[in-house]
């Protein structure tokens, strides 16, 4: 959205010095970086998103990357979340690595969150008020001048036009799986709540994120 509202490349997972444009990554924010945007999500729903990101085929995921972390764990039904979220999250955690070293939800939010120079965008204020999220990047960016444009790109970028279906409506082989907040309720267990929790509860409350809500059932 915001490559097409400012008219610069989008440029993703790319570090390299000569890219110019909207860089995304999962890397932490670093010093130096131009005013940077640090979108977050409930780590919990983050969870559920990786986990079908790495453990189920899709039309986006890679082949050999699907295969490689089902090595690692080698469920009997992967469509049993409930029954393997917490056995992925002590496996994701191991050996998901930056800089060689183990590197967990907690562990990113909790640099991310010592970046003076960067906004904090919430993954659900977004989609609750997408034209004012935009608004509030437009004005970090100093591009509020194109305020005009937020509705028409909003519009392009809306759930049910990239992926023709209603927000809610699962697909897991897509890329945008189900467009919603708050659904690890329906995947999580208290036993696999627990092993997230035991990375560290700071952060979620850190970024607004309520500790008491509960899994829907265990």
């Amino acid at each position: 959205m915001l490559s097409d509202l400012i008219g610069i490349p989008f440029v993703r997972n790319d570090w390299a010095p000569w890219s110019h444009g909207i860089l995304h990554s999962h890397l932490p924010l670093r010093p130096g970086m131009t005013r940077p945007i640090h979108v977050v999500r409930d780590g919990r729903d983050v969870m559920v998103s990786a986990y079908y990101y790495f453990l189920m085929p899709s039309d986006h995921t890679p082949s050999a990357l699907t295969a490689s972390w089902r090595q690692r764990m080698p469920f009997d039904d992967y469509h049993d979340i409930k029954a393997n979220l917490g056995q992925f999250i002590k496996i994701f955690n191991q050996y998901y690595k930056v800089g060689n070293k183990a590197y967990s939800w907690q562990d990113h939010t909790k640099i991310n969150l010592l970046c003076e120079n960067s906004i904090m965008i919430k993954y659900e204020e977004l989609l609750k008020d997408p034209h004012q999220s935009l608004l509030r990047v437009l004005d970090h960016l100093g591009h509020v001048h194109l305020r005009e444009q937020i509705d028409t790109v909003v519009k392009k970028y809306e759930f049910k036009n990239v992926s023709n279906r209603n927000r809610g409506e699962e697909d897991i082989s897509a890329f945008q799986r189900k467009g919603i907040a708050g659904d690890w309720v329906n995947h999580f267990t208290t036993e696999s709540l627990s092993v997230f929790y035991s990375y560290g509860t700071k952060e979620l409350s850190q970024i607004g994120y309520s500790l008491d809500t509960q899994p829907s059932s265990c």
